[in-house]
């Protein structure tokens, strides 16, 4: 590659940007500052393209050869040069993002705008920014997450993990990163063993629990939360989540309505029914006790943070001596084990913890066994009341 001083010299004098031939495809460009840049001009599908080669003082005749030859090559081969350069220049900019900058973005950016913004926030600044935080996200995988969760709850994980995908999602979506996303399918199986929960509490445990919880914690609400969920067998957000105007102390039961339920889903919402929890004495006296403190309110535990029960049950464990641990969900598996050792009909137990019905069945089984479900709540709550003075 030759190039003439005298011409440049020439662009200089004209105090404006000048461009003239170097060789095939090959311009260089004078701007009036003194910066000099080699430009490859060319058309590729009909259209007119212009690829930066570089500028001559900061690369050698070499480096710049050689780039020229690269980008010719490729639009030999059918490859645009300069949409192959910024796709380059861009893979190098993102790689420099750290999960630190993501995660911040998707915060003030998306995060803020929710109802439980705090808590969500507290999650991504534990377990991801203060742990992964100086991670690259070109250099992110996997395993880098699976060492940083190593010590918490397996449903922690799966949250954290839900939220560095949908942080993932967030940011490609606008047109932050083009990256494809590193947590793509990923996130339902994340943090599972393999291998289904078998963990129930027996009745010596039970009873241990019962007996003690009053004497490790102060907050009342917990309390009560704990001995509804163990008195009804119900799911965790089902309780938590309960209104007072779901509760029938008259007839002593509490209807779900059915959009707030699991088995709910936005294409049969209108098939389904709501599910009706027929009450216990025990935990009657549970719920007048928290009206008590939450009456005024339009939830039952509007002083609970469904987030963060979990570890807040954790905590109350740990101070009982001898009991091991579980979770709120394991106590949905205390209720239908100890109750099913007692004798009862597993369907009856499966129309209390509302079980999906599947296969044939679901098209002919539309008992509602209501006495029998009055009966075992009855009975298992005379059981607890035993342990547990209210």
């Amino acid at each position: 590659m030759f190039i003439n001083k005298d011409e440049l010299l020439n662009a200089l004098i004209k105090k404006k940007t000048y461009e003239f031939n170097v060789c095939t495809h090959v311009s260089l460009s004078v701007h009036p500052s003194g910066s000099k840049t080699l430009l490859m001009r060319y058309r590729i599908d009909g259209k007119k393209k212009c690829l930066k080669i570089g500028n001559i003082e900061l690369f050698s005749n070499e480096e710049l050869n050689q780039r020229i030859r690269k980008a010719k090559q490729e639009l030999h081969d059918g490859t645009c040069p300069a949409t192959r350069a910024r796709t380059e220049i861009r893979k190098n900019k993102e790689g420099s993002i750290r999960i630190e900058a993501l995660i911040d973005y998707y915060s003030k950016t998306h995060v803020a705008k929710l109802k439980s913004a705090d808590q969500i926030n507290a999650l991504l600044n534990r377990h991801l920014i203060e742990k992964i935080g100086y991670v690259r996200i070109a250099e992110f995988n996997q395993q880098i997450l699976e060492t940083a969760l190593a010590n918490v709850g397996q449903t922690t994980q799966r949250k954290v993990a839900k939220l560095l995908h949908a942080a993932f999602n967030f940011a490609i979506s606008r047109d932050l990163i083009s990256m494809t996303n590193p947590m793509s399918q990923k996130v339902n199986n994340f943090g599972r063993n393999g291998r289904k929960t078998k963990r129930y509490l027996k009745k010596t445990d039970i009873e241990l629990l019962l007996e003690n919880i009053n004497n490790v914690t102060s907050n009342k609400s917990i309390v009560n939360a704990v001995l509804l969920l163990v008195a009804t067998g119900q799911r965790k957000c089902e309780i938590l989540e309960m209104r007072w105007d779901e509760v029938d102390f008259n007839n002593k039961e509490i209807v779900i309505t059915a959009e707030r339920l699991k088995t709910a889903h936005s294409e049969d919402i209108e098939k389904q029914e709501d599910h009706t929890i027929f009450l216990s004495d025990f935990a009657i006296t549970t719920l007048k006790n928290q009206l008590e403190r939450t009456g005024t309110k339009k939830n039952v535990f509007n002083d609970l943070n469904v987030d963060t029960f979990n570890r807040d049950l954790t905590k109350i464990i740990k101070k009982i001596e001898q009991l091991k641990h579980f979770t709120p969900h394991d106590l949905r598996r205390t209720f239908f084990t100890n109750n099913l050792e007692s004798g009862y009909n597993v369907k009856v137990l499966d129309k209390i913890l509302n079980h999906k019905i599947t296969g044939v069945e679901s098209h002919y089984n539309y008992a509602q066994f209501i006495e029998n479900q009055k009966e075992i709540m009855k009975k298992w709550g005379v059981y607890l009341s035993h342990f547990h003075k209210l």
